[in-house]
C-alpha cells in the first residue's frame, strides 16, 4: 500500500482547484461515484455586478453545448474570489466564477467532458404570462436621455413599488422609456413600464398590450403621428 499524507486545514474552506506533480510512479488518484452518482458541473465566468444576481439555487440555461437538447442546470456556489480578464474590447473586468451542476438526466450530458465549451443563461428573473417586446423597439423618453437612461434601465425599486401598488401617479414618474406602436397606420408613442430586459427581449409592466404591433430599431426621422407601413420580409 503506498503512503499517504495528510494536509490539515486552519479553517474550513472549499478547494477550487487542485494542482499536482507527479515524482516517478506516484500520482494522484481517486475513487470516482457509482453510475447511478455521477454529476456533471459546468464553470462560467461572470463580471461581478451580474454574479450578485446568481443566486445558489437559481435556475440555469445550457445550450449551445453540441448536443440536440437543451441542458437544465442550478447555480451551486460563486466563487468568493475575483480574477481579472481582458475584453474582446481591450477593457480589463473583473469576473468571477459561478459553479452550474447540471440537472438534467445523465443520458442527455453524458457526452459531455472536461473542459467543453458551453453556453448558460442564468435566469436571476421570472416572470408568468409577462408582456414582452424586441429590446430593439424601447427607447429613453428625452428627458431621461443621458446619464439618468443607464439608472433608468435597471429593474428599480421605484418600478416595483409602482408594479405592486396601483398608483397611477407613480406608475407615470416612473415610465421613463416608451415605444413607438403603430395605430392605424400611424406611429404613437407609447410611454412604458420596464420590468426588467436582456439582451433580446424587454417585459413590459405597462404600456402596451399583447397583439399590438411596435418599431423596432426607429430612427430619429419617427414623430408621433407620422404615417408608417409594414415592411414585408
Amino acid at each position: 500500500m503506498k503512503p499517504s499524507t495528510s494536509l490539515a486545514s486552519r479553517l474550513d474552506a472549499t478547494i477550487f482547484r487542485r494542482n499536482c506533480v507527479a515524482a516517478s510512479n506516484n500520482a494522484w488518484s481517486s475513487q470516482g461515484p457509482s453510475s447511478s452518482e455521477l454529476r456533471c458541473c459546468c464553470a462560467t465566468s461572470r463580471p461581478t455586478t451580474d454574479a450578485l444576481a446568481a443566486r445558489t439555487g437559481i435556475c440555469v440555461v445550457i445550450e449551445r453545448w453540441g448536443g440536440p437538447a437543451t441542458l437544465g442546470g442550478r447555480v451551486r456556489s460563486v466563487e468568493p474570489a475575483t480574477f481579472t480578464k481582458v475584453s474582446a474590447l481591450g477593457v480589463e473586468e473583473q469576473r468571477v466564477r459561478v459553479l452550474i451542476d447540471i440537472t438534467s438526466p445523465q443520458p442527455e450530458w453524458q457526452a459531455l467532458g472536461d473542459g467543453y465549451r458551453v453556453s448558460v443563461r442564468i435566469v436571476t428573473l421570472a416572470e408568468a404570462k409577462a408582456v414582452q417586446v424586441p429590446v430593439s423597439a424601447v427607447f429613453p423618453l428625452p428627458a431621461v436621455a443621458g446619464a439618468d437612461a443607464a439608472d433608468a434601465a435597471k429593474p428599480s425599486s421605484a418600478a416595483n413599488a409602482a408594479g405592486a401598488g396601483n398608483n397611477n401617479g407613480s406608475a407615470a414618474a416612473a415610465a421613463r422609456f416608451a415605444v413607438f406602436v403603430a395605430d392605424n397606420g400611424r406611429a404613437r408613442r407609447v410611454p412604458v413600464l420596464l420590468g426588467g430586459r436582456n439582451g433580446n427581449e424587454a417585459w413590459i409592466r405597462s404600456g402596451v398590450t399583447p397583439g399590438q404591433q411596435v418599431i423596432v430599431y426607429p430612427p430619429a426621422t419617427v414623430k408621433d403621428g407620422l404615417w408608417v407601413a409594414a415592411r414585408k420580409p
